[in-house]
């Protein structure tokens, strides 16, 4: 939340205020979910992983997926 050399308070409510937020509510009466995988975790599992990553580029080719990009950094930043 605090980015810089100094602690600026005003900054942090900004920061919080942006924040991408889900309201657990309307995804239930949306009938929507998210999941995810923790890699971590998958240490081993190859055929799990690759079969998961075809269906999600199936899914992309498709046009069912559509990712957004908020911003983009040069590798030095």
């Amino acid at each position: 939340m605090l980015a810089g050399q100094r602690k600026n308070l005003i900054a942090v409510a900004k920061n919080w205020y942006h924040q991408f937020s889900i309201h657990t509510l309307s995804l239930i009466q949306g009938n929507k979910s998210v999941c995810g995988f923790h890699l971590g975790y998958l240490d081993g599992e190859m055929e799990l992983i690759t079969q998961a990553m075809n269906t999600i580029l199936d899914l992309y080719k498709q046009g069912k997926v559509k990712p957004r990009i908020d911003s983009t950094w040069h590798l030095e930043q």
